[in-house]
């Protein structure tokens, strides 16, 4: 027996792994002829400083997807263009995202799924609807803006008491543009209430509310009949 032999060379190992999966792209803005998305970095880079991301794309009805290459793999946000990325107006792609280190890449993030169109447009004032209403209720009306491409999907009606100022949301309902009324009920008498509306189409919410229209929760006077005299 003649001992243990000489060590072997000396081997530099980093506690490290490739990064955690990054959150879900979020929506950023739109147009008829972009896409602006967001990112958030991953919660932990594996121990490796990440070093890029890698986004890519997909059409909403396939998955054939393939790398954003108008992404340089740094910035928090990107936007894709019809001109520059092959965006097609008012369709629909998937994207998704991961983070690369020196130990490989991450999953990639959730999809987010937007369409290559602009959030609904500006409404006109909504009208109320007299016979409809009542001393304690307010029943009000609005109508689709006439120059959406991208469809509706739903509406969001605020409702503000001109007394106290005090504003809430009294509808809310992405996904039924089947209804385009709202009866607010549980009013002050003789007091008055402004409304605004606005759209909520497959990317969201429009930016814009519509002009204040104001209302009196009122009625029409009753018929008293004619006048007479009593002697």
């Amino acid at each position: 027996m003649n001992g243990p032999g000489e060590y072997s060379a000396v081997s530099y190992l980093v506690a490290a792994t490739t990064p955690a999966r990054p959150p879900a792209i979020q929506y950023g803005a739109s147009s008829a002829s972009s896409v602006t998305l967001l990112f958030s970095p991953s919660s932990d880079d594996g121990g490796k400083i990440i070093t890029s991301m890698e986004l890519q794309m997909s059409p909403l009805l396939s998955t054939s997807w393939t790398a954003v290459a108008s992404y340089q793999g740094a910035s928090m946000s990107h936007t894709l263009t019809t001109s520059t990325d092959g965006l097609v107006a008012y369709s629909k792609y998937r994207f998704r995202i991961r983070a690369v280190n020196d130990y490989g890449a991450s999953s990639y993030s959730p999809e987010l799924v937007a369409s290559v169109a602009p959030l609904p447009g500006k409404f006109g004032v909504v009208t109320k609807d007299q016979t409809l209403s009542s001393s304690t209720s307010i029943m009000v009306r609005w109508v689709d803006p006439g120059s959406e491409v991208e469809p509706i999907l739903g509406y969001r009606l605020r409702m503000t008491d001109d007394q106290t100022l005090v504003s809430s949301i009294v509808y809310d309902h992405p996904t039924n543009a089947n209804v385009k009324e709202y009866l607010a009920t549980g009013l002050t008498a003789g007091e008055s209430y402004s409304f605004s509306v606005l759209g909520i189409n497959f990317n969201g919410a429009g930016e814009v509310w519509s002009d204040a229209a104001s209302f009196e929760s009122c009625t029409a006077p009753v018929d008293v009949g004619i006048p007479w005299l009593i002697e």
